[in-house]
């Protein structure tokens, strides 16, 4: 099963043991309060989380229950990495910029910075600016590096077609 959402999966290596956690699936960005009523349907019907809280909480368990270093796949990344346009989880497609991450993954790695974190990696903002330029797609805070793979171009529909 390859679906590590709100899980735990220990992964034996040459050098021991290490975790991957998944954080929450389905993520928008733009933190729990951009998260949808059916958003949270599907999420209770998927995995059994229907609520911010319990979306927290099952995470930050999973992340607490590490076997060696742990490493977070998710969707979007966290919430408190930056409110610019180019911020590896900015908002950068209308004004005023902000930080569109996900606050119960912020939580979460907060709470469980003891394990041992080093790589949080994620995919949701587009490495192209809207308005031009690119975005910053790799960090590192409290001794975690986030790296954001979301190496696609935008498309959109325009009066002309699809850009």
């Amino acid at each position: 099963d390859l679906d590590v959402a709100y899980r735990r999966v220990e992964v034996p290596s040459a050098t021991g043991v290490f975790s991957v956690v998944g954080a929450r699936p389905l993520s928008w960005g733009g933190g729990l309060a951009a998260t949808t009523k059916k958003s949270w349907a599907l999420l209770k019907e998927l995995y059994g989380v229907s609520t911010p809280e319990e979306s927290t909480g099952v995470i930050t368990d999973a992340l607490l229950g590490a076997v060696g270093p742990a490493i977070v796949v998710a969707h979007q990344g966290p919430a408190g990495l930056g409110e610019e346009a180019a911020s590896i989880c900015g908002k950068d497609w209308v004004q005023p910029y902000s930080d569109f991450g996900d606050d119960d993954l912020r939580d979460s790695l907060a709470s469980a910075r003891s394990v041992g974190i080093p790589l949080c990696a994620f995919g949701h903002m587009h490495a192209p600016l809207r308005h031009g330029g690119r975005r910053r797609m790799v960090c590192e805070r409290e001794g975690t590096v986030y790296v954001n793979a979301a190496e696609v171009p935008r498309h959109r529909q325009s009066t002309t077609g699809i850009e």
